[in-house]
């Protein structure tokens, strides 16, 4: 299988080429994104689902009345195992 990446649009595109297909995979280049800001002290952190981006929970970041920011997954993002991926998210959330 062959693998070949590109920057498009800020993402990374990820092509993988084999078996007479090819399946692109669009990685995020930010792991935490703003998706609301109403400035009232609440803070709402969402992980993304296994897409691995945050665009799917748009409509219910739009209707939180909160401060949203979501958590994507990014090619720097461990991905061994559930735990180093939630330790992950945590440094990015706090630094």
């Amino acid at each position: 299988m062959l693998l070949h990446c590109t920057l498009v649009e800020g993402q990374y595109r990820f092509t993988y080429l084999g078996d007479d297909s090819a399946a692109v995979m669009l990685v995020p280049k930010d792991s935490l994104v703003s998706m609301r800001s109403v400035r009232n002290g609440i803070n709402v952190f969402m992980v993304h689902p296994i897409e691995g981006v945050v665009t799917k929970l748009e409509s219910l970041a739009s209707a939180l009345n909160a401060d949203v920011y979501g958590l994507q997954c990014t090619a720097e993002a461990p991905l061994s195992s559930i735990e180093e991926l939630a330790s992950y998210y945590i440094d990015v959330r706090t630094n």
